[in-house]
């Protein structure tokens, strides 16, 4: 019970103690107290929180209330800060160029987008690619535009707009496609998509620098 409430507590808070050790590691915790020889603090270990110590030999700097926990990226389970990860927090914060290559029962979309923040929860999504289709008498690629907005935080973002998809043999030359989709964004860059245009299901996978 203490274990959970203490889950719950930090699970809300924001501000932590940094902890530097000799080696580089870097922990986010609560200092419980300093001695001559040993410093006493809470962190997170295989998703607990527990009580433990570290020889002050081991210790390179520990500073009070200097770590905000949505601003970093931790190992799986425990407070340990991985170095040189950054979290998306905001649109503001995802990276400005992506590319990902889909699939749906009708064809293979192939796109680079361009996203232009507006908010912190919004951004203009602008791309152009090609779309493979593989239904039908004669198989070809045509250029796409899209267009769209997208809109979340963290790892969660919805997006919606339009893929202009330019008929090269046709008799019309341009097919206007809605689109409406989920993206989750991990944090080393690489994304996942589900979307939904003119009701017909399909999945992508992308990286964004």
């Amino acid at each position: 019970m203490l274990v959970l409430i203490a889950g719950a507590t930090f699970g809300y808070s924001q501000d932590f103690d940094l902890i530097v050790k000799t080696n580089g590691d870097s922990i986010a915790c609560s200092i419980d107290s300093v001695s001559n020889a040993l410093i006493y603090f809470e962190m997170k270990y295989n998703n607990n929180w527990i009580h433990t110590q570290l020889n002050r030999d081991e210790v390179l700097e520990y500073k009070y209330n200097s770590i905000n926990w949505k601003n970093h990226i931790y190992k799986p389970g425990t407070s340990y800060i991985l170095p040189g990860m950054k979290p998306v927090i905001s649109t503001q914060d995802l990276p400005k160029n992506g590319i990902y290559i889909g699939c749906n029962i009708f064809a293979i979309p192939v796109i680079y987008e361009r996203l232009i923040p507006v908010g912190e929860k919004t951004a203009i999504l602008a791309g152009v690619g090609a779309i493979q289709e593989w239904i039908g008498e004669e198989l070809k690629a045509n250029p796409v535009v899209k267009a769209g907005i997208i809109a979340g935080k963290g790892k969660h973002f919805f997006e919606g707009g339009l893929y202009m998809d330019f008929h090269l043999v046709s008799d019309h030359l341009t097919m206007i496609i809605p689109f409406l989709g989920y993206r989750y964004q991990a944090p080393g860059g690489f994304y996942l998509r589900g979307d939904f245009a003119l009701f017909i299901p399909g999945i992508s996978i992308g990286f964004s620098f």
